[in-house]
């Protein structure tokens, strides 16, 4: 396949591929259905002007008033506690199209995934640490098991496999406090999963 015919299929898969409808469903599109399924989705009503411009090359114009009827009747499907908590959880943006008069639970649900997600944060930063405490034990054993062995080669001097030695030592304590601090952050990355898994089992017993 040529370059230029090659940039012209990706140019027609982008564009496909960005347009909500095709121009077949826009000839018989439900708007009231549409905006209903948009809504349920999780998109804003700025979504309609992605159909308008869709919709243009067939010559259809969007029934923003059948539109905007299926859209309120989505939100009641949408803007739910459980809707406020997945994306609270996930750190996402609060859905502003959930109006906090219409649908007061959605904050309720978001305030309590954003402390499930801060807590996450906080097991995701242990876990971080752990694994560069892991990686540093592997480069302790790495150095003691080079250095027991100089410390054995009978072919050194003896200041040299003294010296050895005492490196060995010195790293020997260094990964006993190495394991030490590997241990407790081991049990704090336990705690932070069963307060996680108690916050979450709490909202789904409501």
């Amino acid at each position: 396949m040529s370059g230029r015919l090659l940039s012209a299929v990706l140019i027609l898969l982008g564009v496909s591929g960005c347009a909500t409808l095709s121009k077949e469903e826009c000839l018989v599109a439900n708007w009231r259905e549409i905006g209903f399924t948009d809504a349920s989705q999780g998109y804003t009503q700025a979504r309609v002007a992605e159909h308008r411009a869709a919709c243009a090359e067939a010559k259809v114009t969007v029934n923003l008033e059948e539109y905007n009827k299926g859209f309120e009747q989505g939100l009641k499907n949408y803007c739910t506690v459980n809707t406020g908590f997945d994306l609270g959880s996930k750190g996402a943006a609060y859905p502003d199209q959930c109006n906090e008069k219409t649908y007061p639970r959605v904050r309720v649900g978001y305030k309590e995934g954003q402390a499930v997600y801060n807590v996450q944060r906080e097991r995701n930063e242990v876990e971080r640490q752990l694994q560069d405490k892991r990686e540093q034990s592997k480069a302790l054993t790495e150095q003691i098991t080079q250095n027991r062995s100089r410390a054995d080669n009978k072919a050194l001097s003896s200041s040299e496999r003294s010296k050895a030695e005492k490196t060995v030592s010195a790293l020997q304590r260094t990964a006993a406090d190495l394991f030490r601090e590997t241990g407790e952050l081991e049990q704090k990355a336990r705690s932070l999963d069963t307060k996680i898994n108690q916050m979450r089992a709490s909202f789904q017993q409501r």
